[in-house]
């Protein structure tokens, strides 16, 4: 019974400290996406151009993706190698997605060693991640060429 008084008081005393901090208005509270709020000094047109900059690396993204994997073999090695290394710079983590970008930049290679690093480092990458994405058939052909790439 004891038990049960203190975890009611307990309780009360938490919900009593939670609503202290609340706002009494909520407009007062409201922040963007970047924790500053609405009158931190970004007007509409500074959101708007933020929103712009932010699709037009989306779309730069998405064509650094589809010539990274060249999988409708169109783009030079070249060009597949450069996208691929935007996509390796830009990724703000290093997961089982990066692991494949140097798997496909092994696939156009600067050097012999730079084949056998980036396709060392892709499946290692992949492994650690216990990829569902990129199991089977992908990481058995990077494993297959790590094999010839890294003799």
């Amino acid at each position: 019974m004891m038990t049960r008084a203190l975890i009611a008081a307990i309780a009360c005393l938490g919900l009593a400290l939670t609503t202290a901090f609340i706002p009494a208005n909520d407009a007062l509270a409201q922040d963007d996406m970047f924790g500053q709020s609405d009158d931190a000094g970004m007007d509409d047109a500074d959101a708007g151009a933020f929103f712009e900059e932010f699709m037009g690396q989306v779309k730069r993204d998405d064509a650094d993706r589809e010539r990274c994997a060249n999988t409708r073999d169109t783009v030079s090695k070249e060009e597949q190698y450069d996208a691929c290394t935007r996509l390796i710079e830009d990724a703000p983590n290093e997961n089982d997605l990066v692991g494949s970008y140097y798997v496909n930049r092994a696939l156009a290679p600067k050097s012999p060693a730079g084949q056998c690093e980036d396709v060392s480092r892709g499946v290692a990458i992949i492994e650690g991640f216990k990829s569902t994405a990129f199991r089977g058939a992908f990481l058995e052909a990077a494993k297959s060429l790590k094999e010839s790439a890294c003799r």
